[in-house]
């Protein structure tokens, strides 16, 4: 029978909002004030946090925050999965002794489907740009910025 992993050896999120240390960030107010990022994100999801945030601060509200830093959490998890592929390995022996996929790279499949299913919520990508009318918003931004000359 398994036992529960000590708390310095668990992987991922807490489970409690009681367990998150900071509140959701302010709405923006067209300055570049970027919210600290969530106690709970390792390097990879915080760097990731303060870009998504630079990049997107006439895009994402307080409102976005937590479809946020659940992508953060999964770039963190999928760096996880890379290290550990790149380390053991793409594939591993089976019990019977044949090859096997590593199970790192059946979770690495999975958060990055999840992933891709965020960006297109975040306009992360070209198309969901289009859809969410991100580009053409940015594009009469800069129209109307060369008219105003």
């Amino acid at each position: 029978m398994s036992r529960a992993k000590a708390p310095e050896n668990r992987l991922g999120r807490p489970r409690t909002a009681k367990q998150r240390t900071n509140p959701l960030p302010a709405a923006s107010t067209g300055s570049t004030i970027i919210p600290e990022p969530p106690a709970t994100l390792d390097i990879t999801g915080r760097e990731l946090w303060s870009e998504l945030w630079r990049r997107g601060e006439s895009v994402y509200t307080a409102t976005d925050a937590l479809t946020i830093e659940r992508y953060c959490s999964l770039a963190d998890r999928r760096a996880l999965y890379l290290a550990l592929l790149r380390e053991e390995g793409h594939v591993t022996t089976g019990s019977t002794g044949q090859l096997v996929a590593h199970p790192a790279a059946k979770l690495l499949a999975d958060v990055e489907s999840r992933m891709l299913a965020l960006e297109d919520r975040l306009g992360l990508n070209p198309d969901s740009r289009i859809r969410l009318g991100l580009g053409a918003a940015e594009l009469r931004s800069e129209l109307d910025d060369f008219l105003s000359q």
